[in-house]
C-alpha cells in the first residue's frame, strides 16, 4: 500500500487500503496489530473510506461492537467479504466476538454465561 506506484493511483490505493484494513482486522490480537491499527487510523486516505475506518475503530475502542457491524452493507461489497460463508467473513465475526470478550473482561470479574451471551448477541448454548 505504501509504495509510490500504488500511492499515485487512487484506484490502486483504494483497493489496497481496503484489503489492508480487512486483513489487519482478521489478524490475531497482539501489540503489533493494535499499533498498526492506530497508525493506519492516522492515514488521511482512510478518511475517504469511512466504512473501513469505522471497522478499524471497532478494534481499537473499548466498546462492544454490534453484529452485524453498522458498516456491514458496505463491507460485503468487498470481494474478500462478499461471501458470508467464506473463511474471511466468518473470521471477521470471530475477531469481533474476541474483541467484545476482551471489552467485557475489562468491566466484569464474574459474569454468567447467559448474560455474556446476551451482551455478545450470541445463542446461549
Amino acid at each position: 500500500y505504501r509504495t509510490p506506484c500504488i500511492q499515485d493511483d487512487p484506484a490502486k490505493w483504494t483497493v489496497e487500503l481496503q484489503a489492508t484494513v480487512i486483513l489487519l482486522s482478521l489478524s490475531p490480537y497482539d501489540n503489533h496489530q493494535i499499533d498498526l491499527a492506530h497508525n493506519l487510523l492516522l492515514d488521511d486516505k482512510l478518511k475517504q473510506l469511512p466504512a473501513y475506518k469505522s471497522l478499524l475503530k471497532h478494534f481499537v475502542t473499548n466498546e462492544i461492537a454490534q453484529w452485524p457491524l453498522p458498516e456491514h452493507e458496505e463491507l460485503i461489497k468487498n470481494p474478500l467479504l462478499k461471501d458470508e460463508t467464506h473463511w474471511f467473513f466468518t473470521m471477521l465475526r470471530d475477531r469481533v466476538v474476541e474483541h467484545d470478550i476482551r471489552v467485557v473482561s475489562r468491566y466484569y470479574t464474574r459474569i454468567t454465561a447467559d448474560r455474556l451471551a446476551g451482551m455478545l448477541q450470541m445463542p446461549k448454548s
